[in-house]
């Protein structure tokens, strides 16, 4: 299971759409909450991410402006997530590799 967890973040990594590497490092530990606004952002994310871990539906949109942490808290939700995952999940993340490795071929 373990071994599946670590291939699940290599592939957010390596298949990242992101331009700056940095930007897989951001999690809930290292977000620098310096202002109360940005504490209750990080309170927002973490039930986010709790709710997303216990199957509930979820909607969440993040705004704000520049360097607010609205990426770095998105991908702490996604870090959480693909860290705590179960078997089941971890199935449909594999499909969705084959999906997209698949597409490439058309």
């Amino acid at each position: 299971m373990q071994a599946r967890k670590k291939d699940a973040i290599n592939y957010l990594v390596n298949s990242s759409v992101f331009s700056d590497q940095d930007v897989i490092n951001k999690n809930f530990a290292n977000f620098d909450a310096g202002n109360p606004k940005q504490k209750e952002a990080k309170q927002q994310a973490l039930k986010v991410a709790q709710e997303i871990l216990t199957d509930q539906p979820v909607n969440a949109i993040f705004t704000g402006g520049t360097g607010r942490g609205k990426t770095h808290l998105a991908m702490a939700i996604c870090m959480k997530y693909y860290r705590n995952q179960t078997s089941k999940e971890m199935h449909v993340l594999e499909l969705s590799a084959v999906i997209n490795s698949d597409e490439s071929q058309f």
